[in-house]
């Protein structure tokens, strides 16, 4: 068993059914899901709920990086 800890939101397989956090729909048993493991809160893969969350949180991710690098790429 591994005990690597994944603090940062991340795509996940959704291993059991629950509903998305934001927006209520279902999300299935072996999709896909963006996944908090802070809230353990799982975003549907609609292009306006865990893709947006997705894309959103590696500009973020995208830009502290380019901060710590002193604004040089």
């Amino acid at each position: 068993m591994s005990t690597r800890r994944y603090p940062d939101p991340h795509w996940i397989t959704v291993r059991w059914d629950c509903s998305c956090s934001t927006c209520g729909n279902p999300v299935r048993k072996g999709e896909q899901g963006w996944y908090y493991p802070a809230s353990r809160s799982v975003l549907c893969s609609r292009a306006d709920c865990g893709q947006q969350a997705a894309l959103d949180f590696r500009a973020a991710v995208d830009d502290e990086r380019q901060q710590l690098a002193g604004g040089v790429l």
